[in-house]
């Protein structure tokens, strides 16, 4: 976690050439998968040949977007967890950059994931505010999809979180986008006994080679996550909206720091 603003960091450039080299196995499942074993999947409605699934029924847990920005505006402590991948995993992403957005609400403690260590970083930081605690465990890591953070929930959510934010969508995942979340959310509910309200990011848009996978898993969370009663923050389309996207990326995949800041206001105006 050496980059600042943005910059790709030499482990990220490294990812981005490992993933170049490997672009023809994409279709054949993920880069890091996961081998542990798996709770029972949420198992979604039955739908027409070439339709998104959803469930029959949204779980208990489900909350509209607007009971999520009263949480973040409600004067109680608040704790999130954000489980994604590398676009948001470092200082000057949009997860820090939310989070500094956050203190105008409370005192904010910001932990990275130390990847390496399979464990927190020992020195979170620490955005000072109004008399109220903020506690964000940014759970990202570069290269990961849904099995990261299945094999590693034990650690990647210390606490029980207020609610979710799902990151992920640009690598590639043995199953649907649709159905590795419902499995990462089945199981965070499981661990805490009782269900985790959550929100699921779609993405920016990918170029190059990734384009089709990013399409694709944007898709199926579109088409899954309102029937599963989970909201969605519209990355994607906001990068649409404002165009220019080459002028948005560093690279194929990964947001600038322009990038980075409109993704953190999208978040902010669909959360707060």
């Amino acid at each position: 976690m050496n980059g600042q603003n943005g910059v790709r960091t030499p482990a990220k450039l490294l990812l981005i050439v490992v993933l170049v080299v490997g672009g023809a196995a994409l279709a054949g499942g993920a880069l890091f998968q996961w081998t542990g074993p798996r709770p029972d999947p949420v198992s979604p409605a039955s739908a027409p040949a070439g339709a998104v699934p959803s469930p029959a029924s949204a779980p208990a847990g489900a909350v509209p977007l607007t009971d999520l920005r009263a949480l973040v505006s409600g004067p109680g402590a608040l704790t999130i967890s954000v489980l994604g991948d590398s676009t948001g995993d470092e200082p000057g992403e949009w997860v820090d950059l939310w989070a500094r957005d956050l203190a105008a609400r409370g005192t904010v403690t910001l932990h990275f994931w130390d990847a390496a260590a399979g464990n927190w970083d020992a020195h979170p930081t620490v955005y000072p505010g109004p008399d109220r605690s903020i506690t964000v465990w940014n759970g990202s890591r570069a290269g990961a999809s849904y099995g990261y953070p299945l094999e590693h929930l034990h650690r990647i959510q210390p606490s029980r979180p207020s609610f979710t934010v799902l990151n992920f969508g640009h690598n590639p995942y043995p199953d649907r986008a649709d159905e590795g979340a419902a499995e990462l959310l089945a199981a965070s509910d499981a661990k805490w006994a009782a269900p985790v309200p959550a929100a699921i990011v779609l993405q920016n848009p990918s170029l190059g080679m990734w384009q089709e996978q990013t399409a694709g898993s944007v898709s199926a969370l579109r088409g899954w996550a309102p029937g599963a009663g989970y909201p969605v923050i519209d990355v994607n389309e906001a990068f649409r909206a404002r165009g220019g996207l080459p002028g948005l990326l560093a690279d194929d995949v990964h947001p600038n720091p322009a990038g980075q800041r409109l993704w953190a206001d999208t978040v902010r105006a669909a959360l707060g």
